[in-house]
């Protein structure tokens, strides 16, 4: 019922973060009261990996992209390559790697 509420409160003003939250839950929710808890466990990382997928998570793309960054980075030195990390681009001797906003998503 709470994650009904958050889509059908989110829908009007129009905040989409909000509402794939609430539509993600929703959905477990869903199945949870037609299969119960055990199979709800099965599906839980499923659905929220499909809500992935859906374009609403603008607002953290700064974070993410740091965060991909930080992860080629350290991904970089555990091959033990030297390079160097300014802000969203990696430096290499070969040459640079920019983290744009479609890899962060």
């Amino acid at each position: 019922m709470l994650a009904s509420m958050l889509w059908m409160m989110a829908a009007p003003v129009e905040i989409e973060m909000l509402q794939t939250a609430g539509l993600l839950l929703l959905v477990l929710s869903i199945v949870w009261t037609l299969s119960g808890a055990r199979a709800t466990r099965v599906f839980v990382f499923p659905v929220l990996y499909i809500g992935f997928a859906i374009p609403a998570w603008f607002p953290l793309t700064p974070l993410l992209q740091e965060l991909t960054a930080d992860v080629v980075f350290w991904a970089i030195r555990v091959m033990e390559i030297p390079a160097l990390h300014i802000e969203n681009m990696i430096v290499l001797p070969s040459g640079k790697l920019s983290i744009e906003e479609a890899c962060a998503i």
